[in-house]
């Protein structure tokens, strides 16, 4: 899981989430930040979420869960479970 602001020195967090992106397509990018200028561009990069600044401790909790939701929601739809003679 990778947590990015939008605003760093010389560069955006979109253009570290395509960094990201380039070697690693499914970890999970979430963007806490005070800019809502750049929320429809982290679509591009298949962001998690986008939280606006300041995040109260309910949403950055919120924001957390619902993410490990996915995640296991997404563990359950990989597994196969297979029968045979000597059980599951």
């Amino acid at each position: 899981m990778y947590c990015l602001d939008i605003m760093m020195p010389g560069f955006t967090g979109i253009d570290l989430a395509n960094e990201i992106r380039g070697s690693d397509k499914t970890a999970p990018i979430l963007f806490f930040t005070s800019s809502a200028e750049f929320a429809l561009e982290s679509y591009s990069v298949r962001a998690a979420d986008y939280v606006l600044k300041p995040v109260s401790k309910e949403k950055l909790f919120l924001t957390f869960d619902e993410l490990l939701e996915q995640i296991e929601a997404q563990k359950k739809e990989n597994t196969i479970i297979v029968k045979s003679c000597d059980g599951i």
